[in-house]
């Protein structure tokens, strides 16, 4: 990247080390200004070039230079960016994606080529000035310098190991943390280094060593700002290298213009799932269970779920039988996907659930790979047999009642309707408001705003399983008894968040009816207006996402007469 313009990058780079250094005795000048004005004389240290009878101007001097370091180190880091951007600019004007972005309809290709390059110069501009940080330390204090490099090394390979654990689903928390949130980890990991450097450099003091106090304080001061440099380019170093897909495929020539006209990860794919080469590896997996590659095909399937690919097995002599196992393999981008139904699992039992028996679950290269039993299931034959299912597909998923735990920890990680929907503000659809009509519309919403979220948080919640469609439903293979291949997209919602196409009221009164004697917390309050307000508000709230605000007032304007509305205010 920085060969094809290596000046500006230079410069850049040179530049971020030049605000970083300036920045950091802007703020040690200070602490020099209080040390002379605050003794009574000259300190030893100082009389070599500093006269009593000159201290007034030298403390006004200093602060004058304080200034004028800290100014430049903000030109300096202005100028940095600038530098950066324009290097990225002229990288990506080189790699002649201006029109390709356009023509593509993605405007932001420029912005993230800028992006890449402009963080790339900073984590390089932080690294060197950790170094001459380091090396600063050393001889001001030696002892911290060793216990700053001893730390750095040891966290290095705990963390390393830890998250490598973590993406090759062998689990632990420390790895999980590193994946969600790795500025919260680097922020403690940051924490008690500095705490534990401090009493490296407090030693001296209690124990009667050599002890110098200036030297003491400014090691502090250097330790700090080593630190948050550290942790900042740490930071933007890792998620850089997550993103090593998007950063070669932009910009780097060689991933994106091959030879062979493939990308270097489609390359990869076709090694490992081409069907010249996976039937041998998925044989060899169920060898156990009697499976060869000279007895079954390995079909591929299209997966509804972006980067989780699926392989049907199936006897060569009946290829238009159904499927008896199903290979689910989860790239390392999808392992949030895979983490999701992990999270459910540890909740939920399969049979409950509705799945399918996992016979294996095993590794291969960078992919998560699960082989599901389907003897005892079948695919969904036709749009007819789908209507057929998708009904009972509904009363199953209501009757899943996810409990406390599952739901305080969903929360944690993301919100339900009603949190999403108390977010809202609703005083935005007043662009819309043009009307009589809408007017009224409006009035009567925002008046009855609170009641409705009022019913939204006292409603009994399910498992919605978000892969809707005929591709993730399997039937028993004797009798219509829904299936689900998979919970890669699952989230916690209110009964009504989702209606199948063309449900009758009667049908929803059925199966509310039914759900009342296998769900305690379903009371005769929540009736068939109930699930469909919920319904309705889910549409509400996916069009206000989509600043559809016209399409938000008819939807209200269908509300304002539910009987579960007029039931609340009766009762209020």
């Amino acid at each position: 990247m920085f060969e094809q313009k290596f000046g500006l990058a230079l410069f850049a780079i040179v530049a971020g080390i030049v605000a970083h250094t300036t920045s950091l005795i802007a703020f040690l000048m200070p602490l020099k200004v209080l040390l002379l004005a605050s003794s009574d004389g000259v300190p030893s240290y100082s009389q070599v070039f500093i006269r009593p009878e000159n201290k007034t101007e030298w403390i006004v001097g200093l602060s004058l230079v304080a200034l004028l370091l800290y100014v430049i180190s903000l030109i300096a880091e202005l100028f940095a960016d600038r530098i950066a951007a324009n290097g990225g600019r002229l990288v990506q004007m080189r790699r002649g994606l201006a029109g390709v972005a356009v023509a593509q309809g993605d405007s932001r290709q420029e912005e993230r080529i800028k992006g890449y390059y402009s963080t790339c110069c900073t984590i390089l501009s932080n690294s060197i000035f950790t170094i001459v940080a380091i090396v600063a330390v050393t001889f001001i204090n030696l002892p911290l310098a060793a216990y700053i490099i001893m730390m750095a090394l040891t966290f290095y390979g705990l963390s390393y190991c830890a998250y490598q654990n973590y993406i090759n689903g062998r689990g632990g928390n420390i790895g999980k943390l590193i994946d969600e949130d790795i500025g919260g980890y680097l922020k403690l990991v940051t924490s008690v280094t500095f705490l534990t450097g401090f009493l490296v450099i407090l030693q001296p003091f209690l124990v009667g060593g050599d002890a110098n106090l200036l030297f003491s304080i400014v090691s502090i001061i250097l330790l700090r700002q080593l630190l948050s440099t550290f942790s900042t380019s740490s930071k933007s170093f890792f998620k850089f290298i997550r993103s090593k897909d998007k950063v070669d495929t932009l910009l780097f020539e060689a991933y994106s213009s091959r030879d062979d006209g493939q990308s270097l990860e489609l390359s990869d794919l076709h090694q490992f799932l081409a069907a010249d080469s996976r039937s041998s590896w998925i044989s060899a997996e169920l060898v156990d269970f009697g499976v060869s590659h000279e007895c079954y095909l390995s079909l591929w399937v299209d997966s509804i779920v972006q980067d989780v690919f699926l392989i049907n097995l199936v006897r060569r002599e009946r290829l238009d039988a159904e499927p008896l196992y199903q290979v689910r393999i989860y790239d390392m981008k999808s392992r949030r996907v895979m983490n999701g139904e992990k999270l459910l699992l540890e909740y939920m039992g399969r049979k409950q659930l509705r799945l399918p028996p996992s016979i294996r679950s095993f590794e291969r290269h960078s992919y998560h790979c699960e082989i599901l039993d389907l003897q005892q299931s079948r695919l969904v034959r036709d749009n007819d047999e789908y209507d057929m299912v998708i009904h009972k597909a509904i009363e199953l998923q209501w009757s899943l009642k996810p409990c406390d735990k599952l739901v305080a920890a969903y929360r944690n990680c993301a919100p339900t309707l009603i949190t999403r929907l108390s977010r809202i503000s609703i005083n935005k659809l007043l662009v819309a408001v043009d009307t009589e009509e809408t007017v009224k519309v409006f009035t009567c919403l925002k008046d009855l705003w609170g009641e409705i979220l009022k019913i939204l948080s006292s409603s009994p919640l399910y498992l919605h399983n978000h892969s809707w469609g005929v591709d993730n439903f399997l039937v028993h293979r004797e009798f219509i008894e829904p299936f689900f291949s998979g919970w890669d997209r699952w989230s916690i919602e209110p009964i009504g968040y989702k209606f199948p196409k063309g449900i009758k009221k009667s049908e929803i009164r059925l199966i509310l009816s039914k759900l009342s004697l296998e769900r305690s917390d379903l009371e005769s309050q929540f009736t068939v207006d109930s699930a469909i307000l919920i319904n309705k508000m889910a549409k509400f709230e996916a069009a206000f996402s989509k600043k559809k605000y016209r399409e938000c007032l008819s939807i209200a304007e269908n509300l304002i007469d539910s009987d579960v509305l007029l039931m609340e205010r009766e009762s209020a």
